[in-house]
């Protein structure tokens, strides 16, 4: 069998807005290796056209506490202080007394079996770095959000339905994303597929830009409705899809 080598395309992303959870815990793995696991829940509001939105985005975080030489990762480093100093919604209770924070990491796919034995899977955001910043800050940074870029090939764009199965105007993108970059392995999981709705007034353009098999460069807002949001510290934010 022929190797394999893959070049890893881009895939980042960037959440910024409150600390709503920490959930975080010390462990060890099973051949005794120390490290820290868990989520961080990051609220976003926002207003779009005058409609309020609050998103709960769940953030996974995992790290060894040493790397191959032996020193310290420096993830896990950051990462305790997450834990340690981070002022959660939940901890504090009061929403505007909880740390601004902005997240860089990465879209992955979760695969999962349910409760019924089905394969599931679904997207999520791995973090990587986490900062505490101001309010000017998350200003300059055009925040709050919660986006992903990635370059993706595509795979399929299709009519979304409404509830009476007519076309509702908007756009289905599937792609994926190659998140690996080295020799193929047989138990690599380098592909991350995705689906993402394209706005009614993107949508005809969208579909002529790209057909079957093009590879282009995406803007994807992460959605997680959680419950209305408050008006106070909310900016406009305007997410959507770029091209390349």
């Amino acid at each position: 069998m022929a190797n394999t080598t893959l070049k890893a395309l881009k895939n980042t992303v960037d959440v910024i807005g409150r600390v709503k959870e920490v959930n975080l815990e010390l462990g060890t793995t099973r051949d005794g290796k120390e490290n820290i696991k868990g989520n961080v829940v990051v609220l976003v509001e926002e207003n779009v056209n005058g409609e309020a939105r609050s998103h709960d985005i769940r953030v996974r975080v995992y790290s060894n506490k040493f790397k191959r030489d032996g020193n310290i990762n420096g993830l896990y480093t950051g990462y305790e202080t997450v834990m340690n100093e981070y002022k959660s919604i939940a901890d504090v209770g009061d929403k505007k007394e909880a740390d601004l924070v902005h997240v860089q990491g990465s879209l992955e796919l979760n695969e999962y079996i349910s409760q019924d034995g089905t394969k599931r899977s679904s997207n999520q955001v791995n973090g990587k770095f986490f900062n505490r910043i101001t309010t000017d800050d998350v200003k300059k940074r055009r925040g709050p959000k919660a986006v992903a870029t990635v370059t993706g090939v595509v795979e399929g764009i299709k009519d979304e339905l409404d509830s009476d199965g007519l076309p509702s105007g908007k756009k289905i993108l599937k792609g994926f994303n190659v998140d690996f970059f080295g020799e193929l392995r047989e138990n690599s999981k380098p592909i991350i597929p995705f689906e993402a709705v394209v706005e009614e007034n993107l949508a005809d353009a969208f579909e002529n830009l790209y057909d079957v098999g093009d590879t282009g460069k995406f803007s994807l807002k992460i959605e997680n409705y959680a419950k209305d949001a408050s008006e106070d510290d909310i900016e406009e934010q305007v997410s959507g899809f770029g091209s390349t």
